[in-house]
């Protein structure tokens, strides 16, 4: 953090790590952020913010899934040891827990699920002020997001020996904009009487995509995990969606000794998920 009477900037690191409970897991990110603030002049200012994030969490799993880590470590008998003496895991089905899907630890380690991601969110604004009373901002962000998910099931779990392992890839892209652009006028007409205003425009628009592949078959022991491995394709998404946001408005407030208010607002909405037909909406205010 630092800066000087026209400049100021301030920028940060931060980094987390967190072992899970359940042996295998855990989360960590990875964060940094630079914001930057200059005045050029009595009449023009500008700035930006930048934060960057970087996160990877290995899941272990629990709901929606056969081979549920806590459910069969709660239900395993106190009796049944992690590994036979030759060093396999030890199979539930031999101390009398017929009930449970498979060996705690060995869905804890051969279950794997990872989700890593990248978060980029900038914002660029330039102020403007016109006169002693009226200013005009301008501002524009993005907000980024890039998705992968890694999930394997070794052959060996129960979940997956009927196939000889299976593998899911999926990835989600998403990149939001935002612009702003407002004017507003602050006055005060005498001791008691203050008028405000502002008003202006918005837009946004948001742009994804998502992608998956499955496939099953995987040799027992050689460490392959991907799915470009798997000796069958079995599944593929590819889709897609954007949509768009567009807005005008408006408000006045007025206040008498700063006890008595009066509030008088609009603005039109218009949006892609409307029908061409009736793509807008108007939503007045007001209140006293």
């Amino acid at each position: 953090r630092g800066g000087n009477e026209k400049t100021k900037f301030y920028s940060g690191i931060s980094y987390f790590d967190q072992q899970g409970i359940v042996i295998e897991s855990y989360y960590k990110r990875f964060n940094t952020r630079l914001n930057i603030d200059h005045q050029i002049n009595d009449h023009f200012s500008f700035g930006e913010n930048l934060s960057l994030t970087y996160s990877r969490n290995r899941r272990s799993f629990n709901d929606d899934v056969y081979t549920g880590v806590v459910t069969n470590a709660l239900g395993a008998s106190p009796l049944m040891p992690v590994y036979n003496d030759d060093g396999s895991y030890a199979g539930f089905e031999d101390y009398q827990v017929s009930w449970l899907s498979d060996n705690p630890v060995k869905s804890a380690h051969e279950v794997q699920g990872y989700t890593s991601s990248y978060r980029a969110l900038a914002t660029l604004y330039g102020e403007w002020r016109i006169v002693k009373n009226l200013k005009f901002r301008s501002s524009w962000s993005i907000d980024y997001t890039n998705l992968s998910d890694d999930l394997y099931f070794s052959p060996i779990t129960v979940d997956a020996e009927n196939v000889g392992g299976k593998a899911t890839n999926g990835t989600f892209n998403q990149l939001v904009w935002l612009g702003e652009n407002i004017f507003s006028y602050d006055y005060d007409i005498n001791k008691d009487n203050h008028l405000s205003a502002v008003g202006g425009f918005t837009l946004q628009q948001s742009d994804s995509r998502r992608q998956s592949i499955s496939g099953q078959g995987f040799p027992i022991g050689s460490n392959l995990t991907n799915v470009s491995s798997a000796a069958t394709i079995t599944g593929g998404v590819d889709e897609g969606s954007n949509w768009a946001l567009v807005s005008f408005l408006g408000r006045v407030n007025y206040d008498y000794k700063g006890k008595y208010l009066l509030s008088v607002s609009a603005r039109a909405d218009g949006s892609s998920r409307f029908s061409p037909s009736n793509q807008y909406g108007f939503f007045p205010a007001l209140s006293a």
